[in-house]
């Protein structure tokens, strides 16, 4: 029955589980008050913290091992590799698995019945250099799903069940460039929809075209990170050479660099016994009193959430403003988008030339490409949207729900398989319970 069925979206940044209600895809509440929830899972002494409570608690207090975008354990081909946590040696493949589950009972709760069949999303390629791997990786994936409760499983290609929703609306065939800007990837699709091609067992076909790399919404945060919110502590200023202080030269970037990015922010905190003689050769000493302030206070995290609020701001307003009255009374920072584009461009430049390349793959020209869906919530950044339209003047602009598309798809993709009880595809898709997985 349709109330036993589910579509989920795992993805890099953020994750999403999506039931049927009255007809409709329909997202519960997997944390809170929020349908969405990101990809992370915080170890912190004898406590297990998920989503947004684990990056909370962390940036509060960064102590314990918090992992964020789990879902590139799956692209790694490192499932079985093991991991220290506290005095404890885990499976990374055993890691997604507790991720996984906590969404799967929160849905549970939030809708109060049990999921027991999904249609879960996946990439084009898990690994696009070995057909085996990628095989395996799938079944490593099934495996988990199997072990978490689900006794019927089938896969679904990510750029398919994001024009899925777009599909059931089209009078003639189409093709379609899907245009995703993740959290930690960028991925590029040309797929081909019709009146019934969501009836097909078998989409493989359809993916007329699919690239992608690692680029995406947290390099973006990282770079307003870097050059509107370092220099406050900083960045791009000069010292005094030692011994003399005759001569001048650029302030090293490598911390502030470290202090920008997520995943090195922790490199940065710790060291503030670095920066005593550059306190006192710096020709603004009172930039480096802050960043020694933060270093010793552990507040990066902290600032890095606030570049990514304001990042998300600059999508819909002109300028936003920066509060860091926690670092010190009164420091805030007001920032332009066209500011921030002009520093992401070189990024906006890859992302044009992959979709060139997507393109060339696909033997289509830009002329055969019907509509443009953008999904992915970096994907909402103006300059974005407009050096990648500005290749296909012809093609027309789908409105996708920016964080919800793939987990739509996938849902309606679980109502027509699942729901309605089709034998032929669930002999074909569907797998049934094993054991569950060992840590």
């Amino acid at each position: 029955m349709s109330k036993n069925v589910c579509g989920l979206d795992f993805g890099t940044s953020n994750s999403t589980l999506g039931v049927i209600k009255d007809g409709k895809a329909y997202f519960p509440n997997l944390q809170n008050t929020s349908s969405i929830i990101p990809s992370a899972i915080l170890f912190k002494k004898n406590e297990r913290l998920f989503g947004q409570d684990a990056i909370d608690e962390f940036v509060k207090d960064p102590t314990g091992r918090l992992m964020r975008y789990i879902k590139r354990i799956l692209s790694d081909d490192i499932l079985d590799v093991r991991t220290m946590i506290g005095y404890n040696s885990l499976s990374l493949k055993y890691v997604i698995k507790l991720f996984l589950e906590n969404m799967k009972e929160n849905a549970e709760k939030s809708i109060g019945n049990k999921l027991t069949s999904v249609v879960v999303g996946r990439p084009v390629h898990f690994n696009d250099k070995s057909l085996e791997k990628d095989k395996k990786t799938e079944n490593d994936l099934k495996e988990i799903l199997e072990s978490i409760g689900f006794d019927q499983i089938a896969f679904q290609y990510e750029p398919i069940a994001a024009a899925l929703n777009y599909e059931r609306s089209v009078k003639c065939n189409e093709n379609v460039l899907i245009v995703d800007i993740g959290g930690g990837t960028s991925d590029f699709s040309v797929v081909k929809v019709s009146p019934n091609g969501f009836l097909k067992e078998d989409r493989r076909g359809d993916v007329l075209a699919n690239r992608g790399f690692r680029l995406g919404g947290v390099d973006f945060t990282a770079s307003l990170n870097l050059n509107s919110i370092a220099p406050l502590f900083g960045y791009n200023t000069e010292c005094y050479k030692y011994p003399t202080k005759k001569e001048k030269s650029s302030i090293p970037t490598a911390p502030f660099i470290n202090l920008s990015k997520w995943s090195t922010i922790g490199e940065a905190h710790g060291h503030e016994d670095n920066f005593g003689r550059m306190t006192y050769l710096a020709l603004e000493p009172e930039k480096i009193e802050r960043f020694y302030k933060i270093i010793d206070k552990e507040q990066g995290y902290q600032i890095f959430m606030k570049a990514d609020k304001a990042k998300i701001s600059l999508s819909s307003n002109e300028i936003t403003n920066i509060d860091l009255g926690f670092v010190e009374k009164k420091l805030k920072v007001n920032v332009k988008r066209e500011d921030f584009e002009k520093n992401i461009l070189k990024d906006l430049n890859k992302i044009k030339q992959e979709v060139l390349y997507t393109l060339q793959d696909s033997n289509l020209d830009a002329e055969e490409i019907d509509a443009i869906l953008f999904t992915g919530g970096s994907s909402s950044i103006p300059a974005l949207r407009n050096i990648v339209i500005k290749e296909f003047p012809n093609s027309k602009i789908i409105d996708a729900d920016l964080f919800g598309s793939v987990g739509k798809g996938l849902t309606l993709e679980a109502d027509r398989i699942f729901g309605h009880n089709n034998p032929r595809v669930l002999t074909s898709m569907a797998t049934k319970k094993q054991d569950g997985l060992s840590i």
